[in-house]
């Protein structure tokens, strides 16, 4: 629902969709993460309040007749506009990505026919006492009882622990600032700490801790440091095309939880599985050094998704000379640490703007740099993101 609450392209019909809301003929749809959309929405019907009055809640999409709709807001391009001409759609994606802000951001209309999209602006992000609180409720870790077979997935993350939520790093083929936003939610230490002594004394868990991360591992902690904490910003992204000189990075408070979680009682050993942003790792020293000294598990998921420039331009990713600097500093911390450890280069084939040229030079690229590619992302254009806007 978060990536198709507008009208949108789907990739598996070819065409230009309603959005959601229409389709599903349902009161109400939440977006984002929803903890406190949903919250709100119980306690307003609780309270007696019909469905169809709970137009206003931060997170949530209404439709109402058009010619209804409340003054002040963003208006979009219609279904009918966006679904027959690319120019309008592109205009639409445009006018939406510059209203993601929390802080700022509109109410966004879309006309369907003769009913009107209202969407309310992003619930605002969680502060660590409230993620907290989300991750201390008692949820089981185990599959559903309804299953009877191993489950393949469940094994692989089992014993990963969430630090944080939301994606600073602004992606153009990514989706997840449409759903959980660019502002960094970082739990407690305290909070991650205590997960992972529960998780060491199930008995299933051989004392190995799997990942420590979030979309991104290393933004736990993260924060905009301008004045008003980023509340004015309409930035698409925080390190393109250059990092923001108010990020700050938080490099102690994401070494030091590392250096924690690797001395609980009953854990003999911990992981970043996590894809790395290697761009801030370079700006990130202490991180740097306790990732690669003791939490790698032989391998390191990296992204850099292309290492032609044109091509990494459009995807609004780093580049090969970032890639290139880190890859050998990351090769000498190994090497210094005495251990045998290795990158694996998450790469996307096919992205708009990448051609068959690009794709030799790419990998002659990796064949210079001594690298193997276990599997290539083939680009599928996903709802509410640039590339597929592009596509």
């Amino acid at each position: 629902a978060s990536l198709r609450r507008f009208a949108h392209y789907d990739y598996w019909e070819d065409k230009v969709r309603r959005s959601v809301l229409l389709d599903s003929k349902a009161d109400l749809l939440v977006y984002g993460m929803g903890e406190t959309s949903l919250l709100t929405v119980a306690k307003r019907l609780q309270s007696g309040e019909n469905i169809g009055a709970l137009a206003d809640i931060l997170g949530t999409a209404v439709t109402v007749k058009a010619g209804e709709e409340p003054p002040g807001g963003v208006q979009l391009p219609s279904f009918e506009q966006v679904s027959a001409e690319k120019l309008k759609y592109a205009e639409a994606f445009k006018l939406v990505a510059n209203e993601q802000n929390p802080y700022c951001g509109k109410t966004i209309c879309q006309a369907h026919g003769d009913r009107m999209l209202l969407c309310n602006p992003p619930a605002l992000p969680l502060r660590t006492v409230e993620l907290d609180t989300v991750y201390s409720l008692p949820f089981s870790r185990t599959p559903h009882p309804l299953y009877k077979e191993p489950i393949p997935a469940w094994e692989q993350i089992k014993t990963s622990i969430t630090t944080h939520r939301g994606c600073s790093g602004g992606c153009a083929f990514c989706a997840i600032t449409h759903h959980q936003g660019k502002f960094i939610q970082s739990r407690s230490e305290g909070s991650v700490l205590a997960e992972i002594e529960n998780i060491a004394v199930e008995k299933w868990c051989r004392g190995s801790i799997s990942d420590i991360g979030g979309p991104t591992a290393n933004m736990y902690g993260m924060r905009c440091a301008a004045p008003d904490k980023g509340h004015s910003c309409r930035r698409h992204s925080c390190l393109f095309p250059s990092v923001c000189r108010n990020l700050y990075t938080a490099d102690r408070e994401g070494a030091n939880l590392l250096k924690r979680a690797g001395k609980v009682s009953g854990v003999r050993h911990t992981a970043v599985a996590s894809g790395i942003r290697f761009d801030l790792l370079l700006r990130q020293p202490n991180y740097f050094a306790e990732l690669t000294a003791n939490h790698v598990g032989g391998l390191l998921k990296v992204a850099p998704e292309h290492l032609c420039e044109p091509v990494t331009r459009v995807m609004r990713k780093p580049g090969e000379k970032l890639f290139v600097e880190f890859l050998e500093m990351f090769r000498a911390k190994s090497l210094a640490a005495g251990k045998r450890q290795a990158v694996v280069p998450y790469l996307i084939s096919g992205h708009p703007g990448c051609t068959i040229n690009d794709m030799v030079d790419l990998a002659l690229k990796l064949k210079a740099l001594g690298l193997r590619v276990e599997q290539v992302q083939d680009f599928t254009p996903t709802p509410g993101t640039l590339s597929t806007c592009i596509y």
